[in-house]
Order: C-alpha cells, then sequence, then structure tokens
C-alpha cells in the first residue's frame, strides 16, 4: 500500500474533516438577492437624485430666459384731447388719468371707460407754457407770466369703513370693482374696501422771471432741496434754488430764489427742444433738435460753466424725444431712425495732454444705443423702480426694452402713431395713448432684468467708466440698477480653490507618501488616524478660527507669514543636509526617524529665520518715502508691507508716494530664478559635481553638497535681486507700463518653455528619434517661444492690468487666510484617499525597485507615485470639489466682496458662499432668487465638467498602471 495514500473522508467531508453543503443556503440566497437589490436600488437613487437636482435647477432658471408678454387689457378707450401732456395710471391697473396741455385732466376707468374726473387743476387765470415729469408723482408747470408750480399728480389709496359706506358696497365679493365717487372701490384679498381715487396737488406758484413766458422747465423736489431750470421766451436758460419759508402762524409758504444763468453756446440755433435738471442738481442738459446737448456745471450758481458739448447722433438724425430714466442720471435720446440712446456722466482721468478737458473731470458717455423699431420714436415712458422703458413710434409699433441689457421684453402694436406713453406703477401694465384713443396691455415680465449676455458678458452700467461684470444685487437708492454679472463670483471661486490646493495639496501628498512609504507601521496607526480626524472639525469652527484668529494674527505679521513662505522650505532642505553630516552609524540607526527632527527643528528655525529677516527685508525691499507734492521735499519714510501694497492708492492732497517695485518682483520672480539656477546645475554643474564626488568620503560629500547648496541658495536670490531689478528700471524711470510688460514677459517664458518641450517630446520627437536637432530648428524654437511668450504676456496683462494683479492693497479677510483655512480643511480627505492609493500599490513592485539598486525615495517618486497616480488624481479632485463647494470658511474669512482682483491680499466671493448670503434674503421666484439659482446650475456644471475631466484622466492613468 502506497503510504502517501490516504483514505477518502468518509460521508463527503472535506480534508479539514468538515462536511461540506454542496447547496447553497436559502438565507444566503435571500441576502444576496436583497444586497444586490440594496446595491442596485441604492446606486440608482444616487444617479436619480442627482440628476433631479439638475432637473430642479433647470426648471427654476428656465423663466428667466422666457421674455415678456403684453395681452390687451380691455377695449381702446376715447379720449377727447388732441393735446396730452402725461398719461398716467394707477397701480392696480384700474383707471387712467391723462392731462392735457392746458391743465385739464380726466380719469378713465380701464374696465370700460367710464369717465370718472373731468377737471381742472390750475387756477382759472394761469396760463401754463411748459411742463415737466419725474419718474413717480412729480411735475411742474411753467406759466406765461414767468412763474412756475410744482406738485404731485397720481393716485392714492383709501380704505372705507364697512359700517359706514353705502349699502351698494357691502355686497362686492373679493376682487370685485365698483365705481364710486371719484374713484373705484375693490374688495382686497383681506376682506377691506379700498378707493382708488386721483390725488392731485399744486404749490402756490414761485417768481422766476416777471413777464418772460417759460418754454421749458425741469425740476427736482426734495425734502432738503428744491432747484428749477428753465427756458424763456427770449432764448435765456437760467436755474434757481428755491428756499422754502412757512408762517407758523399762518402756515403760508413763502418762496425765495437764488439764481444762476446759463451761458449760450455759440453752436446753439434756436430754441432747444429739452431741458434737463440731473438728479443731484449738480448739472444742466439742454438737447437741441439736431443732436446737439451741452452740459453745463451748476455746483456753484455764481460759477456756471458750460462742461462740455456733445453730438447725440452722430449719423445725423434728428432728435425727436428724450427723457431721463428713474433717478434722472441718464438721459434716454430716441430718433428719427428709430433708435435710442442711453447717455450717462462717467468719471474722465485728467490730462493735461489732451486736446479738450471736462472742467468738472467727467464726461458724457453713450453706454448704450437700443434699436427699438422701423419708425421714429414719438414717445417714451419709463418704469417708476426698474431700467424698463416702453418706445412709442410713429408706426403704432411699442417696443418694452430694459436699458441695461439691452434687450427686448416684449413688443405690441396700434394702427396709430403713439403720442404718449406710460409704464403701470407695478410693472405689469402699459398705457399707450394714439391719436385720441387710451390703448392699455396687461405686462408680465418679471424678469427683464437679465438676459444671457448681462449675466456672462460685461455691461455698461450707469457711471461706470468702461463696461464691466459686477455683482450688487441690492442698495438704499430707489433708481438703483441691480448688477447680476456672475464672473467675480466664479471668479472668486477659482481663486479661493487655486490658493487653498497650492497650500492643501502638496502638504497632503507629502504626508501621505512618507506615511505610505517612510513611518514605521506602528506609528503610523496612530499618526494616519489622528490626520483623518481632522476632516471631523466643523467648517464654521476653522471659519471662526479663520476669520478671528488667523486673519488678525496675519495682520500684524503680514511680512513675516510672506517671508516664512519662502524661509521653511529653504531651512527643510537645509536640514536635510545637515543631516548628511551626521556619522553613517547614528544616521543609519534613526533613518526611519529622520524626518521627525525636520519638523520639530526646521520648521521653527524657518519660522525664526522669518522673523529675524523681516525688518531687513522691509527696509530694503518695501521702503514707501512721502513727498511733498509742490517742494519735493520728504515729510516720511515708512518701511512696511502693508503700507508699500497701498503706495498706489491716491495720495492726500499736496502729496505723493514714491516706492519701488523691486520687492514685488521678486515675490513672484523668485520660483522663475530657482527654475533657472536648477536648470543650470542639472545642464552644466551635475556632470562635474558628480566626478568631484566619486573619490571623496562621505563627510566629504556632504560638505560639497551643503556649499553647493548654499551657492545656489545665494544665485538664487542674486538672480531674483536682478531680474526685479531689471523689471523695475523702466518704472524708476517713469515708464510703469513698460515695467509690467517686462515682468510678465519674463513670467511667460517658463510657461512658454514648457509647452514647447511638451509639443517637442509628444510631436516632433518620435518624428527625429535620436538625431540631433539642425540649428535652424533651435533658432525656430527660440523665435517660437519669444512669440508665445509675448502672446501670454499680453494676454496676462488684458486680464490682470498693470497694477493690482497678485499683489494690492492689504485687507484683513483675503485670499491669503482662506487659502490656510480652506487648505488645512481639505488636507484630511487628501491625505487619506491618496495614501491609500499609494499603500494599495503591489509590495512586489516595491522590492524589485530596491533590489535594482534604487533609493526608498526614488522608489516612492519613479514606481510607487506613477502606479497609484489614478488614485492620488482622484484624491486631489475630491479635495478641489471640497474647496469649490465650501461655504462657511469663505463666509468668515473673507471680506465677501464679489472682485475680480489676483491680489493674495484682497477678499473674494465664492459662488456657494453668494448664494448662502443672499438666498434668505431673496424675494421668492424673483429675478434675484431666480438668478441665485442659476449661479447654483453655474457650480453645478463647473463641478460636473471638473469630475468629468478628471475621470477621464484617472482612467489615463489606471491605464497605464495597469501596463506596468
Amino acid at each position: 500500500m502506497n503510504q502517501d495514500s490516504k483514505p477518502a473522508a468518509a460521508g463527503g467531508s472535506s480534508f479539514t474533516g468538515v462536511r461540506r453543503q454542496r447547496k447553497t443556503k436559502t438565507t444566503v440566497k435571500i441576502v444576496d438577492a436583497l444586497a444586490k437589490a440594496s446595491i442596485t436600488i441604492g446606486g440608482i437613487g444616487t444617479i436619480c437624485a442627482v440628476a433631479l437636482v439638475c432637473v430642479f435647477l433647470v426648471a427654476k432658471v428656465i423663466p428667466l430666459f422666457t421674455g415678456g408678454t403684453a395681452e390687451q387689457a380691455a377695449a381702446p378707450v376715447a379720449v377727447a384731447d388732441a393735446s396730452p401732456v402725461r398719461v398716467v395710471t394707477d397701480e392696480y391697473g384700474l383707471m387712467t388719468a391723462v392731462l392735457s396741455a392746458d391743465g385739464r385732466i380726466k380719469v378713465y376707468s380701464l374696465a370700460d371707460g367710464t369717465l370718472l374726473v373731468d377737471e381742472q387743476i390750475l387756477p382759472a387765470d394761469a396760463k401754463p407754457s411748459a411742463w415737466s415729469f419725474a419718474a413717480g408723482d412729480s411735475f411742474s408747470v411753467g406759466f406765461e407770466d414767468g412763474s412756475v408750480a410744482i406738485g404731485n399728480l397720481g393716485f392714492s389709496p383709501t380704505f372705507l369703513d364697512d359700517d359706514t359706506v353705502a349699502d351698494v358696497l357691502h355686497d362686492l365679493a373679493l376682487g370685485e370693482q365698483r365705481i364710486h365717487e371719484r374713484g373705484i372701490v375693490e374688495r382686497t384679498p383681506e376682506g377691506q374696501l379700498r378707493l382708488q381715487a386721483l390725488a392731485v396737488t399744486l404749490g402756490d406758484p414761485i417768481e422766476l422771471s416777471a413777464g418772460m413766458p417759460i418754454k421749458l422747465i425741469d425740476h427736482i423736489s426734495g425734502e432738503r432741496k428744491k432747484m428749477v431750470a428753465a427756458v424763456f421766451g427770449d432764448g435765456s436758460a437760467k436755474i434757481y434754488e428755491v428756499r422754502e419759508r412757512k408762517n407758523l402762524m399762518t402756515g403760508k409758504i413763502r418762496y425765495s430764489t437764488d439764481a444762476g444763468e446759463l451761458p449760450a453756446p455759440e453752436s446753439a440755433d434756436g430754441l432747444p427742444v429739452f431741458l434737463g435738471l440731473t438728479g443731484l442738481g449738480d448739472n444742466v442738459w439742454q438737447v437741441w433738435g439736431d443732436g446737439t446737448l451741452v452740459r453745463y456745471n451748476v455746483r456753484r450758481l455764481n460759477e456756471i460753466a458750460i462742461a462740455e458739448t456733445v453730438d447725440l447722433t452722430a449719423g445725423g438724425s434728428a432728435v425727436r424725444v428724450c427723457q431721463f430714466l428713474n433717478g434722472k442720471a441718464t438721459l434716454l435720446v430716441g430718433t428719427e431712425q428709430g433708435t435710442v440712446s442711453a447717455w450717462f456722466k462717467r468719471q474722465r482721468a485728467i490730462d493735461p495732454d489732451a486736446e479738450s478737458v471736462t472742467v468738472d473731470a467727467v464726461e458724457l458717455v453713450r453706454g448704450h444705443e437700443i434699436q427699438t423699431g422701423a419708425a421714429a420714436v414719438t414717445a417714451i415712458g419709463i418704469s417708476s423702480r426698474t431700467r424698463l422703458i416702453a418706445v412709442g413710434h410713429e408706426d403704432g409699433d411699442i417696443g418694452l426694452f430694459n436699458v441695461t441689457t439691452e434687450s427686448e421684453v416684449a413688443r405690441v402694436q396700434v394702427d396709430q402713431a403713439i403720442d404718449r406713453i406710460d409704464i403701470a406703477p407695478k410693472d405689469d401694465g402699459i398705457i399707450a395713448l394714439a391719436q385720441g384713443d387710451l390703448h392699455s396691455w396687461r405686462l408680465d415680465a418679471p424678469y427683464h432684468e437679465v438676459s444671457p449676455v448681462s449675466l456672462i458678458l460685461p455691461v455698461h452700467y450707469e457711471s461706470a467708466t468702461a463696461p464691466a461684470t459686477k455683482w450688487q444685487t441690492s442698495s438704499g437708492d430707489d433708481a438703483f440698477e441691480p448688477k447680476y454679472g456672475l464672473w467675480p463670483l466664479v471668479f472668486g471661486t477659482l481663486k479661493a480653490t487655486f490658493y487653498a490646493l497650492m497650500f492643501g495639496v502638496p502638504i497632503a501628498l507629502m504626508a501621505a507618501i512618507y506615511t505610505s512609504e517612510f513611518l514605521h507601521p506602528r506609528a503610523k496607526s496612530v499618526v494616519k488616524p489622528t490626520v483623518e480626524m481632522m476632516a471631523s472639525l466643523p467648517s464654521v469652527v476653522l471659519g471662526f478660527i479663520g476669520g478671528i484668529v488667523i486673519a488678525t494674527w496675519v495682520e500684524d505679521r503680514a511680512a513675516g507669514v510672506v517671508l516664512a513662505i519662502a524661509t521653511i522650505p529653504i531651512s527643510m532642505l537645509l536640514c536635510a543636509r545637515v543631516w548628511q553630516l551626521l556619522p553613517r552609524s547614528f544616521a543609519l540607526r534613526w533613518a526611519n526617524w529622520r524626518f521627525l527632527p525636520m519638523l520639530l527643528v526646521a520648521v521653527p528655525f524657518g519660522v525664526v529665520l522669518a522673523r529675524m529677516l523681516t525688518p531687513s527685508a522691509e527696509y530694503l525691499l518695501f521702503a514707501v518715502t512721502t513727498l511733498d507734492a509742490a517742494t519735493g521735499d520728504v515729510l516720511s519714510v515708512q518701511y512696511d508691507l502693508k503700507t508699500w501694497l497701498s503706495a498706489h492708492r491716491p495720495p492726500a492732497d499736496g502729496q505723493e508716494y514714491l516706492s519701488s517695485s523691486i520687492g514685488g518682483w521678486m515675490f513672484i520672480l523668485w520660483p522663475l530664478s530657482a527654475t533657472i539656477v536648477g536648470l543650470i546645475n542639472a545642464r552644466y554643474l551635475a556632470g562635474p559635481v558628480r566626478d568631484l564626488l566619486a573619490d571623496k568620503s562621505e563627510l566629504a560629500a556632504a560638505i560639497i553638497d551643503l556649499v553647493r547648496f548654499g551657492l545656489n541658495l545665494v544665485a538664487g536670490v542674486v538672480l531674483a535681486v536682478a531680474l526685479s531689478w531689471l523689471v523695475s528700471l523702466p518704472a524708476i524711470l517713469g515708464d510703469a507700463r513698460s515695467s509690467t510688460v517686462i515682468g510678465w514677459l519674463l513670467l511667460m517664458s517658463v510657461p512658454s518653455g514648457g509647452l514647447l518641450w511638451l509639443a517637442h517630446i509628444k510631436l516632433v520627437k518620435p518624428m527625429i528619434g535620436d538625431r540631433a536637432m539642425p540649428s535652424g530648428a533651435m533658432i525656430g524654437y527660440a523665435l517660437g517661444m519669444v512669440v508665445l511668450s509675448v502672446g501670454l504676456a499680453h494676454a496676462a496683462i488684458g486680464v490682470f492690468g498693470p497694477l493690482d494683479s497678485y499683489v494690492g492693497t492689504y485687507i484683513q479677510r483675503n485670499a491669503l487666510v482662506v487659502g490656510f483655512i480652506m487648505g488645512f480643511a481639505i488636507i484630511p480627505i487628501i491625505y487619506t484617499i491618496a495614501e491609500d492609493a499609494l499603500s494599495s500599490v503591489p509590495t512586489h513592485l516595491r522590492s524589485a525597485s530596491l533590489g535594482a539598486g534604487a533609493t526608498p525615495w526614488q522608489t516612492a517618486v519613479r514606481i510607487i507615485v506613477p502606479t497609484a497616480m489614478s488614485g492620488v488624481f482622484s484624491a486631489i479632485m475630491i479635495g478641489l470639489g471640497r474647496a469649490v463647494g465650501e461655504t462657511m470658511i469663505v463666509l468668515m474669512a473673507t471680506g465677501n466682496t464679489p472682485v475680480e482682483s489676483m491680489n493674495i491680499f484682497d477678499g473674494l466671493r465664492t459662488l456657494a458662499a453668494n448664494i448662502a448670503v443672499e438666498l434668505p434674503e431673496a424675494p421668492k421666484d424673483g429675478t434675484h432668487y431666480r438668478v441665485l439659482f442659476f449661479t447654483a446650475l453655474v457650480l453645478f456644471a463647473m463641478t460636473f465638467v471638473l469630475n468629468t475631466v478628471a475621470e477621464a484622466v484617472r482612467q489615463r492613468f489606471r491605464k497605464r498602471a495597469f501596463e506596468l
């Protein structure tokens, strides 16, 4: 019998002696089916949830871009008046008042055309000759005798008591209307009886010019200031400041005026067609029919001067209608060609060499021009609350437009030319008077303040020097122009994410590599859970620490913190070279703990070194000299980084600042200098140094390496100073623009060289193989690098500008603080995922590399990291997503200001933080509300695109890892 043979296990048992069942238990099948169903439902549910979020956001956003509608509200009403000067409707769309040039006012019911009021609002002997109306109820009327009266024309609601009204009103149902006395009574949803009736007040006449008829008039009427501008029959024009004095005994008001005369322009021919007094009372504008506008500066009535003369219609088209927008800062000019242009003032830099300079340092600019129709413009109606306008034309066409976005909202048509037009106070109706017929339309345009263009592209806002993308959704001014430009929010999101990744990713990845490849397993079991616990810290706590503690601490030590960015890495590299000087036996014994002294010694040494060097660095690089502008005498000299950062701000009167840009350029040219020194070492010194170290002892080699490090450090500093001085030289000579151009050319040479090198490796190298590059090709590469650098520099200057690019005025809560705190928040998640990916690399790859003679560091960098790159990249992208969606840290650690500034010392606002701040205050389903949902959709799209690209890159890395 063969001794190796063994009897078979009895009863079909296995070699372990335990009987195995050949049939799967029912409970196992049930659990397996339940697990499969749960996983399937969970996965499909997750996909559906994400898809539903997207669908919900799209559903909330779509109404923003659907435009508006205008439907006829009632049949046209015949109005027996051939000279209307004003058409106004009440806020509930019940009635319309038509004011004639002779002062007679008629009120009609819009439902059936019933005449409710027909009365004269002026004294019987008054002879009106000019009218003016402002947005809202205010109006002024000028008379033939040279006097003027200011009043209010509108509608006012009165709530009636059910117990005292007539019995006929008791049975009014909710929403039902009935004519009562001089108005219309309606039962409100709250059950109250609301009487809407005409309300007209007219002040006593104010004597302006005895016996001289007023032809044009305009006014501003505020609680503190009343001003009147008038053009008289003889062509003269004056402006008056009106003061009121009330007799406490009789209650009678007496008026007194201070007058100033407007000088007649030389190019004026006849009487102007429009006279306008701006809302602040600082300018008077006169417009003639040929398109000539003369703007007067009337800040001082005794020093009135012509500020500028502007041609409103360069194409030669005649002016038909002029009308101020709400706020009286923007003038709308309608022409015979059917265009409406919007003109407003903007700040103008005073240039002594300019051919013409305005006396008040501002100039008129055509901010918008809209082709409103094919026929001549005959009437313009303005909204009393938004930038909506209704434009009537000679062919009966009426178009509604938003001036800011230049977008068409709605369009209606009648058969007659439009004489007067008005927009209902709630922007929910249009009233037009056309050849004696009164037309009314119900308007539904709740989102006319935004358009796809205004959300994305620059818009020329009122008083702005140039088109820009801005975000400002609220103001205390009734004439406020909402600004819904998303780019500042997108820019702030990218800026915060960029600085957070700059701080967090290197630390997280280096920690993951060290923990995975160098740390003892026993220490790793303590360190890794500790780092992972950092992820449990609430964002609000980190934001509180960043905004209250870190921001104030950094503000007091700004220069030292900036300097520590360089001294800490330098001290760590220095500590690594000092370690090489230790005896070999000691170094080998403590090899696994060599990073501990770097952490405990190098980092504190770098901090101390930064603190020691701060006064010298500020003295040498950040000096600001304050000079007397008249004499050039030195008033003070400050050696402070924050003062230096603010040296470009406008100085006090009679002073000017003198500072050097060398320090700023050193901050950004230091990486370029280090790169140049590194390339020189690798290309020209690596071989000779290797030959020099071949026959040297370990101690001698360590000393030589330490000396080489010191020389490279000195060379890098000297090169950085030299390049910074070279870049700053044009600015020292008075040409700051050339200094900026040279600096950006140097900076863009690095990415240009990288792009050309990548193109050479990927495209040229496979074609030429190992053959040497011809000299002509090398010259072509050099020229290509120059051209590419010039192009990138031009683009960079266009985006960032010559001032306030990466540094500028210091703000306490800034991107530097956000980068530090948010980087601290993303470190745990990046570290955990990256460390797991590195630890999962098969051990045989490490063993093979170490067995081939590679050092542990070479093994980690050349074998482990490339193999685990898909997981490492996933860790970075998850950290990126965490940073993009962060809210509380950004809210508490930044100034929360939506500005487009690359300045690391400036604040920002992100998409997520903006939603958190403004959504609770946005009216439900309003424009602001839906635009915030649009920002959420933009954030969703950004993360979706980033994750899609990341997944494609990760799959590529994974494929390459499998090939290993």
